[in-house]
């Protein structure tokens, strides 16, 4: 019997978060509930892979395998885990029905972390931790597909493809014509970084080949993983068909700048949306790809579908084993969570675009509008001290042209006039928000900008009556 949690409890969640998300968002916990546990456990494995290590190489395996603990517990001291029950359980609960299935895979030593990474993709590291990243989440279209995502994951483990490709790796940097490569490039007086780059991109390269292998042999045994339990295996080609389209945005129209940003007050600019200006504080720039499908997270999805799809599938199986209502709230708070991730991460060009997309579908949403004030108060931050790049990218390109047009915007945008546009936006709402913390705290900051003395003390006095103990009255209290 599946021990998940009582069907009527998980529709009253999903249906007060439902009507939460039309008007206002908290996002999620990033604490562990036991850190020092977790913390002890991942010490403990870690201590356990490096005395099974070969004596050949040891010092070069000791060395990823050190980068590879201490990547994990910095992601968890870093926050980009999430957690809490209406988001981890649900996923551990698939990830309960494939051990169910399947006895015989090592329940005990895997562990499930959800990342706030944005990036459609999953990820086992070799050492029983696998990540399921709410970039792909929000993607998906029922519990049977990330099923199959797990299932994957799992069978990379199982396969020890991930601890093999490091050794593969090692064996190969320490191989006779790699030294000899790499002596005659230290000789080269002329060029030197250049040829070191063009090196290590072929063993990239060389490296990624390897996986796409992998890819297939760990799709074939999560399929059977997957057939062994209560979810459609069927799935698997639509998840494989989805993954295909991930370059594809999730919602593809163009944000209407003009509509959002324009005010009786402080009329918005035709200027502004001009591909042409001048560049103020410099601009991120996308590092260039030479074969962008040969770095693509998931290569080759076609040729992955065309090996499956004749292996069989059971009839009378299920998408959903948990509620779907639930499913779909899961999917949707990814979507804030998404913007939340990149607006941590300091990506305030993508935050602010990707706040512009789900504003259409969330119009009345206190979290949503605050966001696009405080993606606002960071860029005038950030151009004003020439570290703008830092945080934007450049729209070239290869840029999908919606999120093109709001960098080309935001690129140029003045101080002042992203000061004035923040505070006209964010004023114009205040009737509507007032007294939401986020969002008068992003009100707050839009005021402090332009210099408007009273109206900056007036809103500092307002958040700190309502919210004496908030999160930001620190903040609030300096500005």
């Amino acid at each position: 019997m599946h021990q998940y949690l009582p069907l009527l409890a998980l529709l009253i969640t999903c249906s007060l978060q439902a009507q939460t998300q039309k008007t206002d968002y908290q996002p999620l916990a990033t604490k562990p509930p036991a850190k020092v546990a977790l913390l002890a456990k991942l010490e403990k494995r870690y201590e356990s892979d490096l005395a099974k290590l070969p004596k050949e190489n040891r010092s070069e395996l000791e060395g990823i395998y050190e980068e590879r603990y201490d990547y994990l517990t910095e992601q968890i001291e870093s926050g980009m885990f999430l957690y809490g029950p209406e988001f981890n359980d649900y996923y551990q609960a698939v990830l309960d029905e494939i051990f169910r299935a399947n006895p015989t895979l090592p329940a005990k030593e895997v562990r499930l972390f959800i990342s706030r990474d944005p990036s459609p993709n999953a990820l086992c590291l070799g050492e029983g931790s696998l990540m399921l990243n709410i970039g792909l989440i929000r993607r998906l279209e029922n519990e049977s597909q990330i099923a199959f995502v797990l299932c994957h994951e799992l069978a990379h483990y199982t396969l020890n493809h991930v601890n093999a490709a490091i050794n593969r790796h090692v064996e190969n940097l320490n191989s006779k014509n790699t030294q000899q490569e790499i002596r005659a490039i230290s000789r080269t007086e002329y060029g030197r970084t250049e040829k070191a780059m063009q090196f290590l991109k072929g063993m990239v390269f060389s490296s990624r080949r390897h996986s796409r292998l992998h890819e297939s042999e760990a799709d074939s045994l999560a399929l059977t993983y997957l057939r062994n339990t209560a979810y459609d295996a069927r799935e698997a080609l639509r998840c494989l068909a989805l993954l295909d389209e991930v370059d594809v945005e999730k919602y593809p129209q163009t944000p209407d700048l003009k509509q959002v940003f324009d005010t009786p007050e402080y009329p918005f600019k035709d200027i502004w949306l001009q591909s042409e200006s001048t560049l103020f504080g410099g601009v991120k720039k996308k590092e260039e790809v030479p074969d962008k499908d040969s770095l693509k997270t998931h290569p080759d999805c076609q040729n992955r579908i065309n090996l499956l799809e004749n292996q069989g599938f059971a009839e009378g199986k299920q998408k959903f084993i948990q509620p779907e209502s639930r499913f779909q709230a899961l999917v949707e708070i990814a979507d804030f969570e998404m913007i939340q991730s990149l607006f941590d991460g300091g990506d305030y060009g993508a935050c602010l675009y990707q706040a512009l997309l789900l504003l259409n579908k969330y119009p009345d949403n206190a979290y949503l509008h605050a966001t696009l004030g405080h993606c606002l108060y960071e860029i005038h931050q950030a151009q004003k001290e020439h570290t703008l790049g830092n945080h934007v990218e450049q729209p070239a390109g290869e840029t999908p042209a919606p999120y093109r047009v709001v960098l080309t915007f935001v690129q140029n945008l003045r101080t002042r006039e992203i000061a004035n546009l923040g505070w006209h936006y964010l004023n114009r709402q205040k009737e509507r928000f007032g007294e939401n913390e986020g969002f008068l705290f992003a009100l707050c900051r839009a005021a402090s900008l332009t210099g408007k003395e009273e109206e900056t003390k007036t809103l500092k006095k307002r958040y700190l009556e309502l919210f004496p103990r908030g999160k930001n009255a620190a903040e609030v209290r300096t500005l």
